[in-house]
């Protein structure tokens, strides 16, 4: 009994390690069907806020506000996996627009301050543009 409460304790403990954040904060640049600004905060070991600001590559006249909350896992000591829940404003020529969105992706946290992402972003439109939709992309962020 003593022998599989020590190894359940150590296993928290490794549990607990891993799943410390990368950084606490990041901006940089994000890349996909849009181009635009990225800010992410860890909120604590496991969670974390992402903000985005973009205008479209096709139509720089779109331009969306996103805000997303995060859960975060660590794969290896450098690379983690997220996902989570979200929701975007958009404005286009005259129109406006909503969504609400998720989103997937892996990160990688350079020895340097410096993060690379890939990610992907279902999302569900309400209103000009309703229906359903996605988008992936790149971004790299300063870690401060």
């Amino acid at each position: 009994m003593k022998k599989i409460l020590i190894v359940v304790v150590m296993a928290l403990f490794a549990i607990n390690a891993s799943a410390q954040s990368p950084f606490e904060k990041a901006i940089g640049l994000r890349l996909g069907s849009g181009v635009g600004v990225d800010y992410k905060q860890f909120i604590s070991d496991r969670n974390a806020l992402e903000f985005i600001g973009s205008f479209g590559l096709t139509d720089p006249t779109y331009i969306t506000v996103t805000g997303l909350y995060e859960w975060e896992w660590n794969l290896t000591d450098d690379l983690y996996w997220f996902v989570g829940p979200g929701a975007t404003l958009g404005a286009y020529s005259s129109n406006f627009n909503v969504a609400l969105n998720g989103i997937v992706g892996l990160e990688y946290k350079f020895d340097i301050p410096l993060t690379l992402g890939i990610d992907a972003s279902p999302a569900w439109y309400f209103l000009n543009s309703a229906g359903f939709g996605w988008s992936a992309a790149l971004t790299v962020r300063y870690c401060f």
